[in-house]
């Protein structure tokens, strides 16, 4: 039973012919979910944070969550400006 309910816990449906074989064999996977653990662990559990960690935690990721942001909308926003100055390119050729 205990065996059933580990191999349930890692994702192992059985043995199915019909379905495709995975994209990447177990040692990948097995590095993979190391890999996610690892990051798991060096991240910081934010219940033990005093209030002024968590205030400065959670500002410091909203600022970088807007520069994320505006980045993005200085990024489209050339795009279109480009796209509309090539436009205007090619007027002017008609």
């Amino acid at each position: 039973m205990g065996d059933k309910n580990f191999l349930s816990w890692v994702g192992f449906k059985g043995e199915d012919q019909s379905q495709p074989a995975p994209k990447q064999n177990a040692l990948e996977r097995i590095r993979e979910l190391e890999t996610q653990l690892t990051d798991m662990r060096s991240r910081r559990d934010i219940t033990g944070l005093s209030r002024e960690e968590f205030e400065i935690l959670a500002t410091e990721t909203a600022m970088t969550m807007i520069k994320s942001a505006q980045q993005r909308e200085q990024k489209q926003m050339q795009q279109h400006k480009n796209l509309y100055l090539k436009q205007i390119v090619q007027q002017k050729k008609n």
